[in-house]
């Protein structure tokens, strides 16, 4: 990077994080009766599986979405992602998965249970490979500038050790928080030799540096996400046993609570696709 972008980005510090009441003269309860009864979804955009490496974004109309090679914006949000679907159904947006956990510890659904000893998340479980049947993702969340609210992007197993060392080098090591900064995500092709396909993996960088009152914008909006993820996930986790004891496939996570307070984020990412999962 040159000195010239170094000095352009040093100009560039604020961040619109939204304020709903002040910048828009309604209130979170009105806009709760607005849309009461209606499930909610973040907007979500995934890691392409092919070699071509455009993200295609949400827009007001589905059928026509934008594409982007990158996506800038505040990381207010991460957590893994575990979830089970059988040999087939992986990723499908109108499959749910049978098993699933949001803190990869406790899988909840069928077969549930301890995620570390499961079978189906030990390497050479899957029925094609030599991975796991059970996909260990991801989910982080990103306030992209103008939204009110994150979008989630799932990222792969193959995504997850970038994001590992993202997140170690760019803030751990500098004492930082990540959501005191704006973030840029890309793509980069990668070739399977072992198969002949290329597919994609997610880059991260730091743009900028957030300061002063809009840096304690940033935390707050932040924490803010964080406990309405909370949330999010516990309901989730409702479903999933709902869903479990109505097709009779209970599984062991009924000897499971659903845990209070946080939902568990792993200091250290793993790697899913290289890294087994410790014990």
């Amino acid at each position: 990077m040159t000195m010239e972008q170094n000095t352009t980005m040093a100009e560039v510090k604020a961040f619109p994080f939204p304020v709903f009441e002040q910048s828009s003269g309604f209130s979170a309860e009105e806009m709760a009766t607005d849309f009461e009864g209606l499930a909610f979804t973040f907007p979500r955009i995934k890691i392409p599986s092919g070699e071509t490496a455009i993200f295609t974004l949400p827009t007001d109309n589905p059928d026509k979405p934008e594409h982007s090679s990158t996506l800038v914006g505040v990381l207010v949000g991460h957590h893994q992602n575990y979830a089970y679907w059988r040999e087939g159904e992986e990723y499908s947006d109108d499959k749910v998965p049978q098993c699933v956990s949001y803190d990869g510890m406790t899988g909840y659904g069928c077969p549930g249970g301890l995620c570390s000893t499961c079978a189906l998340n030990q390497y050479g479980s899957a029925e094609k490979s030599e991975g796991k049947a059970c996909k260990n993702m991801r989910a982080i969340y990103l306030l992209r500038e103008g939204d009110s609210m994150p979008t989630q992007i799932l990222l792969p197993p193959t995504s997850l050790k970038s994001f590992s060392e993202f997140m170690n080098f760019a803030f751990r090591m500098k004492n930082r928080r990540p959501c005191g900064s704006v973030i840029s995500i890309g793509l980069k092709s990668v070739m399977n030799t072992a198969i002949n396909k290329a597919y994609c993996i997610a880059t991260f960088d730091v743009l900028y540096h957030l300061e002063g009152t809009n840096l304690r914008d940033a935390v707050a909006y932040t924490n803010a996400t964080k406990l309405f993820l909370d949330e999010t996930n516990k309901s989730k986790i409702e479903e999933a046993a709902l869903r479990s004891e109505a097709s009779g496939e209970v599984g062991i996570y009924s000897d499971y609570t659903i845990p209070d307070g946080p939902m568990g984020v792993m200091a250290n990412p793993i790697n899913g696709d290289s890294q087994a999962l410790p014990m």
